[in-house]
């Protein structure tokens, strides 16, 4: 519906005449709340748990991430759907797991890190190749 001006021309805003520019909208909203959290998209839910077990370890290049896994026991609760998330987008999970992801967990949604949860549990099911990228938490 457009909206009548004093003219007796229609105006039509941007949002009216393009609706599907809403849906482009929301990507950059949602990639500048990940931009606003704390180390590399890490929320304050897990800074505590880096501060204390990565104290050392430069953001950048899934170390975190890493490091955060190798510590998985002692991580926060409310940590750990976003360490595994974050491992879900690593190149390597994804080269390594993609036909176990598509066998063994196909309608798992890949939101909190449910895909890396779904592959731990079928640990016997997993090829060579997954597990060495599921590993670090297996081994704890």
């Amino acid at each position: 519906m457009s909206v009548k001006s004093f003219s007796s021309r229609p105006v039509n805003t941007r949002f009216t005449r393009f609706p599907k520019l809403r849906l482009l909208c929301l990507p950059v909203f949602l990639l500048g709340a990940l931009f606003s959290q704390g180390a590399m998209g890490y929320s304050a839910a897990c800074e505590e748990n880096i501060k204390s077990m990565c104290p050392d370890v430069s953001p950048g290049g899934y170390r975190l991430t890493i490091c955060l896994l190798a510590n998985s026991p002692k991580l926060a609760h409310s940590c750990r759907p976003e360490v595994f998330a974050s491992i879900q987008r690593s190149p390597d999970f994804i080269k390594g797991c993609r036909r176990d992801v598509a066998t063994l967990c196909p309608k798992v949604s890949a939101t909190h890190g449910r895909v890396y949860s779904c592959l731990m549990l079928q640990e016997s099911s997993l090829s060579t190749e997954c597990k060495a990228q599921v590993k670090p938490v297996l081994m704890h």
